[in-house]
């Protein structure tokens, strides 16, 4: 069972990293695979092509999370059995991003059409 703190946590980076990334650009949350959009939709790439999951609910973003980050596509009952493990390792990798979003002055977003 997810903590509603751990919870507010990663939606409290989320909005920080809206307001901190340029127009038009997008966060990459794990590289190459997974993307905040500056519009709040998250962006998804596989095989050199991407597509947009919109604003999916939590547990499916832990799920694209998890596959992201392993190559291996859990159940929603696996991520619901470790969602207090992927919640942590995906707020630290939005962490992660959002600093290094801070340390380039934005540089570290990667232009979206528009």
């Amino acid at each position: 069972m997810l903590n509603q703190k751990d919870v507010s946590l990663f939606e409290g980076l989320v909005q920080e990293a809206l307001r901190n990334l340029p127009e038009r650009s997008a966060l990459p949350v794990v590289h190459q695979l997974l993307y905040l959009h500056k519009d709040g939709s998250w962006g998804v790439r596989s095989l050199m092509s991407g597509h947009s999951l919109g604003r999916p609910p939590l547990i499916d973003l832990m799920k694209h999370y998890a596959f992201a980050v392993s190559g291996i596509d859990p159940t929603v009952e696996q991520i619901e059995e470790r969602g207090v493990v992927v919640l942590d390792r995906m707020t630290e990798s939005l962490r992660q991003a959002l600093n290094e979003l801070r340390a380039t002055g934005g540089h570290s977003a990667l232009q979206t059409s528009g």
